[in-house]
């Protein structure tokens, strides 16, 4: 059974707020690492370690990170925690270090529980995805293109001077609806095939993300 450091909770120095603070949320560390509940007991004493700055606190942290499997994280906590210790904790500090050093290298990458740097975000596509999305908007442009030219023609023979009749207002509602319709394809049919294209050159990933305005297109190379 991996020990837990106590902490020495009744020097002055714990009567102020924040080391009170501190206090409160090693205890709570406690409970929770003796509960299984590893993951919130790192977050307890982490925030506690950040407010009293306590070395004890470093160990204890390791320890449960070694619990979860997170070595490499153990041995960062660890190794801090041996910069503080006592001259007579050295030896028995770096023995644990190799083993658990030596237990990682057991483990492989595959085991590791490192947070990724960065999450994924958007709707991932291949290049050829992108390039069809591309396409397919042209294609839906050129479709309301055709409904606005259409109703524009019709306009053309009841309106006189570009002064158009009551009746009339169907077809200019079409009109405007279809070609805004129309714009909108054109331009994001036209970015979206022109990325697809770039990214086929430079990446086999790509990320497109919703915006107010439009898409944001995101790829990494």
């Amino acid at each position: 059974m991996i020990a837990l450091l106590t902490l020495l909770l009744t020097q002055p120095v714990l009567a102020q707020d924040s080391d009170a603070r501190a206090r409160e949320l090693y205890e709570n560390g406690a409970i929770l690492y003796e509960e299984g509940r590893y993951e919130d007991a790192i977050a307890a004493w982490e925030e506690a370690y950040d407010l009293s700055q306590r070395p004890a606190l470093l160990y204890n942290i390791a320890n449960a990170y070694e619990r979860i499997g997170d070595y490499e994280a153990a041995l960062d906590a660890l190794g801090l925690y041996r910069a503080y210790a006592p001259a007579a904790e050295r030896e028995s500090l770096d023995r644990r270090l190799r083993s658990i050093e030596s237990r990682m290298r057991e483990a492989g990458p595959s085991s590791s529980t490192t947070r990724p740097e960065r999450e994924p975000s958007g709707i991932e596509l291949a290049p050829v995805g992108l390039v069809a999305l591309g396409v397919g908007g042209l294609g839906v442009g050129v479709a309301f293109g055709a409904r606005s030219a259409s109703a524009k023609a019709d306009l053309a023979e009841v309106c006189v001077d570009g002064a158009c009749p009551v009746e009339a207002q169907e077809l200019l509602t079409q009109n405007r609806r279809s070609a805004l319709i129309a714009d909108i394809c054109f331009a994001t049919g036209t970015l979206a095939a022109a990325g697809g294209t770039a990214l086929w050159l430079v990446d086999d990933r790509a990320s497109i993300r919703p915006l107010p305005g439009g898409l944001l297109l995101e790829a990494s190379w």
